[in-house]
C-alpha cells in the first residue's frame, strides 16, 4: 500500500473512532445521579435534573467558590453555603437541596432540587439548637437570590482564573489525578463564561427588589433563560415558597395549583418547578426521579402543633375548651367557605379587586406565558420511551382558596409573605407591622409565626422586608379582622390543630 493510502486510512480510522467516541460521551451526557435508598434522603439531596452538563455546577468549583470568595457571601452572620440559610447536616458534603451527578462515569456535578426551597427548621426556644430539618416546609430562611448573586459575582472577580481556582480545588482535593485535573481546568474556563451568560439572561434582577429569605421571582426566569425565543419581562411576582405537604387530596380533588391557580395538574405544577432549575436542555430533566418525588410529598404531613411546643410550656397546647365552643364556630363562619373542600368558594380564584391584596404576582403570570408554556413537550425521558409536556396552564385574575393544611407552619402569610404573624394577619392593614425581619427560625409561640422583631439572633443576621416597597404590599385579605380580640385568639386555636 503506498503511503498516501495508508495516510489516508489513518485519517479515515481517526474519523471513524472520533465519531464513535463523540457518540459515546453524547449517549452518556445525562450520567448516573447518587441514588438513596430512603425516600427523605433522596428528597434532601436527589436529583431532579439540575445536575445537567449544560446548567450543573462542576462538584469542586462550587466546593470552593465560599472559600476563594467570603466577600461575596451575604452578610448574615453565618459562613459558606449556610450563609445562603441553607442547611448543613452533619457528614454529608453538601447544604440539603443540592443533588449531584457523575457524567461521564467521571466528573461529578451539582444542582438545586426540591429541597433547596422546601425545607427549613424551627427552634422551639430562642436558646436552642434549630430542630430535626421539616421536611416540605417552605424554607424561610433560603436566600435564592443572593445565591445567584454569589455565582454571577464570583465568576467575575478578577480571582477568578484557572490557577488560582486550581489551587484551591488541590488543597481540598489534593488525591485529583492528573487527567482530572486538566479536565478541570477546562472545566474552569467553560463554567465561567457560562455562568456569566447566564447573568446576562437573568439581569431583570437588578431592577427588582431584594427577595430575602423565603421568597423568589416566579416566572421571570421562565420568561427569560427557558422560552425561546425569550419573553418581555412584565412585573416583579416576587412570592413566598409554598408548603408541598399532603400533595394527595390536592391531586385527587384536581385542585388550582400555584398562587393564582394557573394550573390544576400536579404532575405539571412539579415538572414546571424542576424545569426552572433544569434550564433549556428539558431532556435533562430526570422524570423518574421527580415522579419519585411527587409520591412521596403526597402523603407528606405537616408536623402536629402540640407535638412541637418546647417542654415545660403547658400553657401553650391547645385550649380544647374553647376550640370546641368558640374556635370551631368561628371557622366556620369566616373561612369555612374559603378554606373547606366543602365551602362553596373553596377552589375558586378570587379576583384581586375583591381581595384586595399586592396584584404583581397575578400580573406576572401573562396569557402570553401560559400559551407559550402549553407549547413544550414532547420530551422524551433518558434513556426510556415516556414522555412529558405543558397543556394546562392559564391565565387568571386573582388568587386560589385553598386547604390550611400545617397553617401554624407556612409563615409568613399572603401570597408575598407580607404578613408575619397569624395574629397580624387577622388584624387590618394599618395594624400589621410597618416593617419586619424575615430569616429568623425561632417561633413565636404567642403570634404564630416566626420571631420577626428583632434584626439579629443566635449569630444570624436577618432581612428587613418593607410592605411599603413595589411587590410587597401587606392590604386586603380582611377576612376576621372585625373579630374581637377573644374571637381571633379561639380562631387561632383551631387553625393551630390543623
Amino acid at each position: 500500500m503506498s503511503p498516501k493510502k495508508t495516510i489516508l486510512l489513518l485519517l479515515l480510522l481517526l474519523l471513524v473512532l472520533g465519531l464513535v467516541g463523540a457518540y459515546v460521551l453524547w449517549q452518556k451526557r445525562f450520567g448516573e445521579p447518587q441514588n438513596f435508598a430512603k425516600e427523605e434522603d433522596h428528597f434532601k439531596y436527589g436529583s431532579i435534573g439540575s445536575d445537567n452538563l449544560t446548567r450543573g455546577l462542576p462538584y469542586w468549583i462550587w466546593k470552593v467558590l465560599p472559600e476563594m470568595f467570603p466577600q461575596y457571601l451575604p452578610k448574615t452572620g453565618k459562613g459558606g453555603y449556610e450563609a445562603f440559610g441553607l442547611i448543613v447536616e452533619p457528614g454529608i458534603d453538601r447544604p440539603i437541596g443540592f443533588s449531584k451527578r457523575r457524567i461521564w462515569d467521571y466528573i461529578d456535578f451539582v444542582g438545586p432540587n426540591c429541597a433547596f426551597c422546601h425545607v427549613s427548621t424551627i427552634r422551639r426556644t430562642a436558646g436552642e439548637p434549630p430542630g430535626k430539618p421539616i421536611l416540605g416546609m417552605p424554607g424561610n430562611t433560603v436566600d435564592i437570590k443572593e445565591f445567584f448573586l454569589f455565582l454571577f459575582r464570583t465568576a467575575k472577580d478578577d480571582k477568578f482564573t484557572v490557577s488560582n481556582v486550581m489551587s484551591h480545588v488541590e488543597k481540598v482535593n489534593p488525591d485529583m489525578g492528573f487527567f482530572e485535573g486538566a479536565v478541570y481546568r477546562l472545566l474552569i474556563y467553560i463554567y465561567q463564561r457560562k455562568v456569566r451568560c447566564l447573568e446576562q439572561e437573568f439581569d431583570f434582577l437588578k431592577d427588582m427588589p431584594a427577595f430575602g429569605p423565603g421568597r423568589v421571582e416566579t416566572w421571570t426566569p421562565y420568561k427569560r433563560t427557558l422560552l425561546v425565543p425569550a419573553l418581555p419581562v412584565s412585573v416583579a411576582g416576587i412570592t413566598d415558597f409554598p408548603s408541598i405537604w399532603n400533595q394527595k387530596p390536592r391531586e385527587d380533588l384536581k385542585l388550582h395549583l400555584h398562587w393564582d391557580g394557573n394550573n390544576n395538574v400536579l404532575r405539571e405544577r412539579n415538572l414546571i418547578a424542576a424545569s426552572g432549575v433544569v434550564g433549556r436542555d428539558l431532556e435533562a430533566l430526570d422524570l423518574p426521579r421527580l415522579l419519585r418525588i411527587t409520591e412521596y410529598i403526597k402523603d407528606l404531613q405537616p408536623p402536629k402543633y402540640e407535638k412541637m411546643i418546647p417542654e415545660n410550656r403547658e400553657d401553650l397546647k391547645i385550649k380544647q375548651q374553647e376550640l370546641v365552643e368558640k374556635g370551631t364556630d368561628i371557622y366556620q363562619k369566616y373561612c369555612f367557605d374559603c378554606h373547606d373542600p366543602s365551602g362553596k368558594r373553596f377552589d375558586k380564584v378570587v379576583p384581586v379587586e375583591e381581595l384586595g391584596t399586592d396584584r404583581n404576582r397575578v400580573d406576572a403570570f401573562t396569557a402570553e406565558l401560559a400559551g407559550e408554556l402549553n407549547k413544550l413537550g414532547p420530551y422524551f425521558v433518558m434513556g426510556g420511551a415516556d414522555s412529558w409536556k405543558f397543556r394546562n396552564f392559564k391565565k387568571t385574575n386573582g388568587y386560589v382558596n385553598t386547604l390550611l393544611d400545617g397553617i401554624w407552619l407556612r409563615a409568613p402569610y399572603l401570597h408575598n409573605g407580607s404578613v408575619p404573624t397569624l395574629r397580624d394577619l387577622l388584624n387590618k392593614p394599618d395594624q400589621r407591622p410597618k416593617k419586619f425581619y424575615r430569616g429568623n427560625d425561632v417561633y413565636d409561640w404567642d403570634k404564630v409565626g416566626f420571631k420577626w422583631d428583632v434584626p439579629e439572633q443566635n449569630g444570624r443576621t436577618f432581612f428587613l422586608y418593607d410592605p411599603a416597597k413595589k411587590g410587597n404590599d401587606n392590604g386586603g385579605h380582611l377576612y376576621g379582622t372585625e373579630l374581637s380580640e377573644d374571637e381571633k385568639t379561639a380562631l387561632i386555636e383551631y387553625l393551630k390543630t390543623l
